[in-house]
């Protein structure tokens, strides 16, 4: 297994997909235990070999149903994320990602993949919310208050969440101005970047 699993891994970064595809389906066969790893590189391999529209969905489906097998792995969500991403289906990669979001909103890169999705759909307040959520998740309130400053602009979504925007606006900025306050108190400088902010 371990050796057809290298096979697999080698041939799909030199760019010889038929060959990845098969020694992945060899890995999985030998293996005695049912394993994430595997059924993601078997679904990965196989999109890359595919030839038409109908083989890249057949891939997607094995993705899709890793998930189901694996309901808690974050590998196989990622690698089914992934490939409906490559393969344009991004209305189905929003759906299974606010599912996931669902399950826990502290994971950045599933609010990453979910911008992703909304801007190749054209949803940009979607888009820019997400990403303002992204921010928060890795620290940067003054980014995150950008990203709803771009959300507010673009109004191309409905009235909940132009509401939701707004609202989370107004609680970051407030965030950001008792943080401002706080450091004043303390006799301490704000970052540049929210120095620039609070002064807008």
């Amino acid at each position: 297994m371990a050796s057809y699993y290298g096979l697999a891994l080698a041939a799909l970064q030199l760019g010889d997909s038929a060959t990845a595809a098969d020694a992945a389906q060899k890995a999985r066969r030998s293996s005695q235990a049912p394993s994430p790893m595997l059924d993601k590189l078997v679904a990965q391999t196989r999109f890359a070999a595919a030839r038409n529209d109908a083989e890249r969905a057949e891939a997607v489906a094995l993705a899709r149903e890793a998930t189901v097998r694996f309901p808690l792995s974050r590998l196989t969500a990622m690698n089914y994320v992934d490939l409906l991403q490559r393969n344009e289906q991004h209305d189905l990669a929003v759906a299974f990602l606010r599912d996931q979001l669902a399950l826990s909103r502290s994971d950045p890169r599933l609010y990453e993949l979910l911008a992703r999705s909304y801007e190749r759909l054209g949803k940009r307040t979607l888009q820019h919310q997400a990403a303002a959520e992204l921010y928060l998740l890795v620290g940067s309130v003054p980014a995150a208050i950008d990203q709803l400053d771009k959300a507010r602009r673009a109004a191309d979504a409905d009235f909940y969440t132009m509401s939701e925007v707004d609202a989370r606006l107004r609680q970051l900025n407030q965030q950001l101005r008792e943080h401002r306050e706080q450091l004043a108190r303390e006799g301490r400088t704000p970052p540049p970047d929210e120095d620039k902010r609070g002064r807008r």
